[in-house]
C-alpha cells in the first residue's frame, strides 16, 4: 500500500498543469492520494472558479485540501523539524 501527499506551494497559474502532471504520472493506485493546495487560490473570483473547475475535473473533492499560506508555512517547517529530529525516520 502506497499513500501519497502532494503539497503545492506554487503560483496559482500553474495549479492546473501541476495537477494534470500529478494525475497522469504520480498517483498511487494502491493507497490514498491527497493534494494540499496553498492559497492564494487565484487572483479573483473568476480565476478561483477556473482553478476549482480544473482541479475538480482531475480529482475528487476529498483529495483536495486548500490551506492559507500562513498556516501552511508553519506546518511545513514543523514537518522538517519532525523529520530531521527523529532518527527512526532516517530510512525515508
Amino acid at each position: 500500500r502506497c499513500n501519497r501527499l502532494f503539497y503545492l506551494a506554487i503560483p496559482p497559474n500553474v495549479f492546473g498543469d501541476a495537477g494534470t502532471a500529478i494525475k497522469e504520472t504520480a498517483m498511487s493506485i494502491s493507497g490514498w492520494n491527497r493534494l494540499i493546495i496553498e492559497k492564494p487560490f487565484g487572483r479573483d473570483l473568476e480565476s478561483c472558479d477556473l482553478l476549482s473547475k480544473q482541479l475538480t475535473g482531475l480529482f475528487e473533492e476529498h483529495h483536495l485540501y486548500r490551506i492559507d499560506h500562513y498556516l501552511g508555512k508553519e506546518m511545513v517547517q514543523n514537518l522538517l523539524i519532525f523529520r530531521f529530529g527523529n532518527a527512526w525516520l532516517e530510512w525515508m
